[in-house]
């Protein structure tokens, strides 16, 4: 068999990675080879066996050393690049071969972020994406300054606002996306047309025209990367007469690290990525959440770190 391609080597060492986390966010502290014990990464330690035979000699069992060890190392390595990234945003500390949780060191959003990407509470199906969307939304609009403003229109919205009455508010926030839809069309029965929030920088001079939009499409489960052309700009410009003056540009949202070897196909689909360390990187040094939405935040964490 052979071995998987580089990327996808790269993203399952990311999950293993966070499953490294909520262990430890669970217990305080955990054994960074907890990563492997996901289910998942039983078919990549076979692959990386029959790479690693010639240096084993074919022994069974030096092969599945080998072939632990060859998982492992990657797993702490992709530990130590997100605390290096991230610094004091970071809220786990690495030790020598295990991963704990700094409580003191902490906003709360990363641990939510890393929730929403493992949880497996039925319960919270809905509920952590929804909550996800509307974070997403303050997080990436403090990431492009003072002057921006965001606003969530994803479906299902808060108001219960229908696809029509949702782009009408949004004219009356920004002045521009005009509603006039092409002929025929009939918005009953639209949700979002792929677009959970639209982040847009006011020039502050009382003009409605020209601004810069930044739109946005946000996925959790497991087939995010299924999500990458959800968002097209030419779809919603057949609802708006016009959409904006200028070309506004994609974003996609998701709370999982995205590997490095992922991230230039992410971009090249879904437009500006931001992933769990940017989205905590946004907020590093300003407060942007309300107190309801931090304490809806901290709830679903809770209730995915007691599982």
């Amino acid at each position: 068999m052979a071995s998987p391609p580089a990327a996808y080597l790269s993203q399952q060492h990311a999950a293993d990675a966070d499953q490294v986390e909520l262990n430890a966010l669970r217990s305080g502290r955990a054994v960074i080879t907890a990563g492997t014990d996901d289910e998942q990464l039983a078919g990549v330690l076979e692959d990386s066996a029959g790479d690693l035979a010639p240096l084993a000699g074919g022994e069974p069992w030096h092969l599945g050393d080998l072939a632990h060890d060859d998982s492992v190392g990657p797993i702490h390595e992709e530990l130590s690049r997100r605390a290096d990234g991230l610094q004091d945003a970071y809220p786990f500390e690495l030790e020598d071969s295990a991963l704990v949780h700094d409580s003191e060191r902490r906003s709360g959003i990363y641990e939510f972020l890393l929730a929403a990407s493992l949880s497996t509470h039925e319960s919270l199906h809905t509920q952590l994406p929804r909550l996800f969307e509307r974070v997403a939304a303050r997080l990436i609009g403090s990431y492009f300054g003072r002057n921006a403003r965001s606003r969530h229109f994803g479906w299902p919205r808060d108001d219960g606002a229908s696809f029509e009455d949702a782009a009408k508010a949004l004219h009356a926030h920004t002045g521009e996306w005009h509603w006039g839809p092409e002929e025929g069309l009939d918005p009953t029965h639209v949700k979002d047309e792929g677009c959970d929030f639209v982040i847009w920088l006011d020039a502050s001079d009382g003009r409605k025209s020209g601004q810069l939009f930044v739109l946005g499409q946000c996925a959790c489960g497991n087939n995010w990367q299924d999500k990458w052309r959800d968002l097209k700009v030419e779809t919603l410009r057949r609802w708006f007469n016009p959409l904006s003056l200028v070309a506004p540009v994609k974003s996609f949202a998701t709370p999982r690290h995205v590997a490095d070897d992922l991230l230039k196909e992410a971009s090249r689909e879904a437009g500006i990525v931001f992933d769990r360390s940017r989205l905590v990187l946004a907020v590093a040094e300003q407060d942007v959440l309300d107190d309801e939405t931090a304490m809806a935040m901290e709830r679903l964490t809770r209730m995915v770190r007691d599982g």
